[in-house]
């Protein structure tokens, strides 16, 4: 058993380590932006080499301010990070007119009408959730919020975001004290935490990703005690917090498989049934309440059965090449909404579509090597080197006048109109995303040279991480959805940043020595 633990963690640590090396050097040879034409097609840049040399200049400037930041104390950085989230997170909360957009304002819209008892988002084959029943948990969280806030409320949504951000930057403190436990790693995290400007951003982003990001952190803040003392609070701690972020977000299943590796990785050194229990019960769990979810709802609104679009459609249309809204490869291209219109509804109709769409495209990626990997290059690239991921497109875009969205002051307009204040962010963003990738790669190049020692408990980041990719390279792809892989990948930063900081100077030093000597 424990040959077996050791040989599957330095597989996982190597991985990580390629993965963190690919992801740094893309982020260092390209870039991706999103303008705010309301458009989303996404712009893939390949730096020249001068721009290069600015970033690693401006790394090196962060780098040097950063070491001064890091020498306040931990209370204090985190009044001074909890101070600026909540000027900017009201400033951005007061300059825009309340309105959301597209799904967010579907979910929204299907929560209110059903506190009224209007159950038109389940009407058979146009009602919203009737499509989408994998956003009813949502929907239901949301109903409880607008029944505490006011049916009218969105503003109270905005600020649950703002609450939680600074929460979850709080939880991820916690949890690098926790896995490093040293205080000026801990340190380093809070800091990365508050000027990873995303998550900021996405407070005006009401869809649920906020719900989820900050359940998944309570739930790995009890994983962590409970593979170090088993208890059961441990394990309710972990267990609760992770079935409601996948009730309420569905891509958070990632998650829960993360932790399922990690509860088998620890059951081959402790040998503690509580693992086996704790790895199966979210999917079992969450299964039972997503189906008693979907059943309350068929006998509210009387409907006989809620099938929905079928998943498959989804990887269809993420392993699709159409040019519709001059969107890149594998982004949204609306197959979905057109295969569920074509067939009326027909999960048979629209299933055999997706396959018969899936077996053409494989055989043209078979065929067309070159092709595949250019296919493949752009979608991973567009996806994971917007270092904005999104974050300020998401929010007030007054380019898609159906919804009527506005914004008001100078410094707003800049920002969401694509000024010059979205272009500062957005390079500010570019130097931060490198840091966090690279940060990531030493962290997990160090602790490799001593695997058997290093805390089993850091794979969380990468494997993670690893599912993310995997999954967004063959469903549909967005640079919003994958924005929480890499602020959780924040601990590992911190300890790279922190490796840096110490070996740094000592190599520099031993070198200078030697030279001298000679």
């Amino acid at each position: 058993m424990s040959k077996i633990y050791n040989s599957s963690k330095l597989l996982l640590y190597l991985w990580s380590v390629l993965l963190l090396s690919l992801l740094t050097l893309s982020s260092i040879f390209y870039r991706t932006i999103l303008l705010m034409d309301g458009s989303e097609f996404a712009y893939i840049h390949r730096n020249s080499f001068v721009f290069i040399g600015l970033l690693i200049l401006a790394v090196i400037i962060f780098f040097i301010l950063l070491w001064f930041i890091i020498r306040l104390p931990s209370k204090v950085i985190f009044l001074l990070g909890t101070i600026f989230y909540l000027v900017l997170g009201i400033y951005l909360i007061m300059h825009q007119n309340d309105i959301l957009r597209h799904d967010a304002l579907e979910v929204y819209k299907s929560a209110k009408n059903l506190n009224q008892f209007n159950y038109s988002s389940l009407k058979q084959l146009v009602g919203y959730l009737y499509k989408y029943p994998h956003q009813i948990g949502l929907v239901s969280l949301e109903r409880l919020l607008l029944i505490l806030l006011g049916s009218e409320n969105v503003k109270g949504l905005f600020i649950i975001n703002l609450i939680l951000s600074i929460c979850d930057n709080f939880l991820l403190y916690r949890i690098t004290d926790l896995v490093f436990k040293n205080s000026q790693v801990s340190k380093l995290s809070m800091v990365m935490a508050f000027l990873f400007l995303p998550h900021i951003f996405f407070i005006l982003f009401v869809y649920g990703i906020n719900y989820g990001l900050f359940l998944i952190l309570l739930s790995l803040f009890f994983l962590i005690k409970f593979i170090n003392d088993k208890k059961w609070v441990n394990f309710a701690g972990t267990l609760i917090p992770l079935i409601l972020a996948v009730v309420i977000r569905s891509n958070y299943i990632i998650m829960a498989i993360t932790i399922f590796i990690i509860l088998i990785l620890d059951f081959l050194r402790t040998k503690s049934w509580k693992n086996i229990l704790l790895s199966i019960l979210p999917f079992i769990i969450v299964s039972l309440l997503n189906g008693i979810l979907v059943n309350s709802y068929e006998q509210a609104s009387k409907v006989k059965q809620i099938d929905g679009e079928p998943k498959i459609a989804w990887i269809a249309m993420g392993l699709d090449d159409n040019p519709t809204y001059n969107r890149l490869p594998g982004w949204y291209d609306a197959y979905v909404e057109n295969v569920y219109t074509k067939y009326n509804g027909n999960e048979d109709g629209i299933t055999n579509d997706s396959k018969k769409l899936i077996a053409k495209r494989l055989e043209t990626f078979s065929k067309n090597p070159r092709y595949t990997f250019n296919f493949f290059k752009k979608k991973y690239i567009s996806t994971w080197t917007d270092s904005l991921f999104q974050s300020i497109w998401s929010g007030p875009n007054s380019s898609m006048p159906v919804e009527g969205q506005s914004v008001n002051g100078k410094l707003m307009s800049s920002i969401y109109h694509g000024g010059i204040a979205y272009k500062v962010l957005y390079y500010y963003a570019s130097v931060i995303l490198i840091i966090i990738y690279g940060g990531a790669m030493v962290s997990m190049l160090i602790s490799i040279r001593n695997v058997k020692a290093s805390n089993l408990f850091i794979l969380v980041f990468t494997i993670y991480l690893t599912g993310g990719v995997l999954f967004h390279l063959i469903w549909e792809t967005k640079s919003q959805y994958v924005y929480p892989y890499v602020y959780l990948l924040l601990p590992l930063t911190a300890y790279g940043l922190h490796s840096i900081y110490n070996v740094l100077p000592n190599k520099i030093s031993k070198y200078l020595k030697k030279s001298s000597a000679v």
